[in-house]
């Protein structure tokens, strides 16, 4: 019935599949990826939804890169009218390179029909919270150089861009929830600006919107 009452009203619906070592795991052998795939589609089919998003966020190598371009190259191919998706953080929050890099192929912009692009869940001494919108801005707009640039023509029109409404909250910050980095919700650290797991407020999301309206 979801999908129904959404497509009524020209809202499509997709799945979206999250992990990270798991879609390793899951498409590392021809074997357990086509089987994987198959359960994608029939699912999508199934359910009568209208495409697929892929969480995986950061693979972090050629190997990884090339067992996530397969798993999108084999769910378009068995579901060619449906759009497919992928999650990727914006920058990579374990290496100090920045996304994207030589390592990404191209292939992921050719297949997907967006690329959503994570500013939030960032780390490190650059990012002063884990969804800082200046930093943020600045990789968006690395990610749009790199497409179009280099004798690439990709369309940055395929690149869209989460905003985190949660925070983290570590037995330092001042908030209820306590614990060792707990996510919290919108409602808790709205109030509390000075915390460093922050997620976006609404100027932050705001400023993010602007720029990929502009750019």
């Amino acid at each position: 019935s979801l999908v129904s009452r959404a497509n009524q009203r020209g809202v499509k619906v997709s799945i979206s599949i999250t992990g990270n070592e798991e879609f390793n795991d899951a498409t590392k052998t021809p074997q357990k990826r086509n089987a994987f795939i198959t359960e994608i589609v029939n699912f999508v089919n199934d359910n009568g939804l209208d495409g697929v998003e892929i969480n995986w966020e950061h693979p972090r190598n050629t190997l990884e890169w090339n067992y996530c371009i397969a798993l999108l190259d084999g769910i378009k191919v068995q579901l060619p009218s449906k759009k497919i998706s992928i999650s990727l953080q914006v920058a990579h929050p374990d290496n100090v390179k920045i996304y994207p890099s030589p390592t990404i192929p191209e292939q992921v912009w050719e297949i997907a029909d967006a690329i959503n692009l994570m500013t939030y869940d960032e780390g490190g001494v650059s990012w002063p919270t884990h969804s800082d919108t200046t930093r943020a801005i600045e990789h968006i707009g690395h990610w749009a150089i790199w497409g179009t640039t280099g004798g690439r023509n990709l369309c940055k029109r395929e690149l869209f861009v989460g905003s985190a409404f949660y925070g983290w909250c570590t037995d330092e910050d001042n908030c209820t929830t306590i614990g060792d980095s707990i996510r919290v919700p919108y409602s808790e650290y709205i109030g509390g600006a000075s915390w460093s797991n922050r997620g976006d407020l609404p100027a932050d999301a705001r400023s993010k919107a602007i720029h990929t309206r502009d750019n």
